[in-house]
């Protein structure tokens, strides 16, 4: 039964994290999202939550072609 309680805090933490991420794109707030976004990413090592917060940083303002090399 761990398991399953486990695998289901883990989907509800996820539930979680995608209402907050909608929330803040929609307000707006793309620094915000970014930011929840990369923590998470970092944390989980997903990519496709690393892509969304690098797509939020860009929105939010941040120029990241002059870190390029």
């Amino acid at each position: 039964m761990k398991g399953v309680r486990k695998f289901s805090d883990y989907l509800e933490k996820q539930k979680k994290l995608r209402t907050f991420l909608k929330e803040y794109e929609k307000e707006g707030k793309w620094s915000h999202a970014a930011e929840l976004a990369d923590k998470e990413a970092e944390k989980t090592k997903r990519k496709d939550l690393k892509t969304r917060a690098l797509e939020d940083y860009k929105k939010a303002g941040y120029n990241f072609d002059k870190y390029d090399t």
